[in-house]
Order: structure tokens, then C-alpha cells, then sequence
């Protein structure tokens, strides 16, 4: 083989060995490219998650978890405090979602006393969006009561409030976190909802 075509092909080789070069090293930067957005956004992500709960709220959680075996007094007042931690999130345009999440996981005892629960809901409510009546009967209607008004069923059975639209039985489960006197607030397990006794 004479020189000028070993340098030939010699340039062929080395042409061809840069190209794949230059195509892993283009490949190896779009992969690095690619792992730092990911890391990027993971810690974005998990600043986001952790920056979420307010520090009231983490004080609360703090305290109560400190509490060795909380009984229902300690559960009702704890849900209180969130409830008022709720109140003032939403009136400084503050994270009450977060508030709701650890609400849902503070229910009523399943055991509770349908009876005594049943006796604090009776009377008029205000809910977010009307005010409603509810009678010993197991009915509600709207309030004012008039001809036309929407009616329904609901019953209190542990910590479960069933409540509908129409004729009994009541058929939708909801279940109660607290009811006091004052204070109605229950789950459909994704949203929370809250009534106050009307004056």
C-alpha cells in the first residue's frame, strides 16, 4: 500500500472517529442538560411542598403530637385551634388547604354519640351558601321555609352525617370532624365543610 493512500484512508479514520466524538459528547451534554432540569425541578418541587404549611400550623401539629394518648377533649380543642388557624388563613388570603388536610385527619370517634350530636345539629345553620333548618323529624329545609323551598332527609349515626335532597333515607355520607353548639364541620373526604349555628 504506498503512503499517499494510507494517509488517505488515516484521514477517513480520524474524520470519522471525531464525528462519533463530537456526536457523544453532544449526546453526554443533552443528558447533563436533562439530569439538571430533573434535579431542578425535584428541589423546586420539595421547597414547594415543605414551604406550604404555614408555621402556625406546624406549631399546632408540634403541640398536639407532643400529647401522649389525646383524648377527645384534647382532639375537639385541637380541631378548634385549626379551625381558627382556618379562619385566619382564609382572611389573609393564607394557605387553608393545608389546614383542611390536617383537619380530615382529625375525625370525630366513630363511636360518637349519635344522640348528642344529633341534638346539637337541630336548629338553623349557615352554610356557605344558604341558611337550613333542621328538625327532629330527620328533615331540613332551606330557610325561610316556604311552598317551593328545597327539602330533604339527614341523620347522625357515630361520626357519620347522611344527609340528602329529597325523600329519606338520607344517602350521602359525610363524616363529622366536629359539632358543637356553635360549630359544624364534616368531610366528603376531598373537601371540608363548615357550618355555624345561625343567631
Amino acid at each position: 500500500m504506498d503512503t499517499t493512500r494510507r494517509v488517505g484512508l488515516t484521514e477517513i479514520a480520524c474524520e470519522f472517529t471525531l464525528e462519533i466524538v463530537h456526536t457523544l459528547l453532544a449526546n453526554v451534554a443533552h443528558l447533563m442538560k436533562q439530569i439538571r432540569l430533573a434535579v431542578l425541578f425535584t428541589l423546586a418541587l420539595a421547597t414547594g411542598l415543605v414551604a406550604e404549611e404555614p408555621k402556625e400550623l406546624a406549631v399546632a401539629k408540634k403541640e398536639f403530637a407532643q400529647i401522649p394518648h389525646p383524648d377527645e377533649a384534647a382532639r375537639e380543642h385541637y380541631v378548634l385551634s385549626l379551625l381558627a388557624l382556618r379562619e385566619k388563613a382564609v382572611h389573609s388570603n393564607g394557605d387553608w388547604k393545608a389546614v383542611d388536610t390536617e383537619l380530615k385527619k382529625h375525625p370525630a370517634p366513630k363511636d360518637a354519640d349519635s344522640k348528642a350530636l344529633t341534638a346539637y345539629r337541630l336548629g338553623r345553620w349557615d352554610s356557605s351558601r344558604h341558611q337550613l333548618l333542621f328538625n327532629k323529624n330527620g328533615t331540613w329545609s332551606m330557610w325561610p321555609v316556604e311552598p317551593d323551598v328545597t327539602r330533604g332527609a339527614w341523620k347522625i349515626a357515630g361520626n357519620q352525617f347522611l344527609y340528602s335532597p329529597g325523600d329519606p333515607p338520607p344517602s350521602t355520607k359525610y363524616t363529622i370532624i366536629v359539632l358543637t353548639a356553635k360549630k359544624f364541620v364534616y368531610t366528603d373526604g376531598d373537601m371540608v365543610f363548615i357550618e355555624n349555628k345561625a343567631k
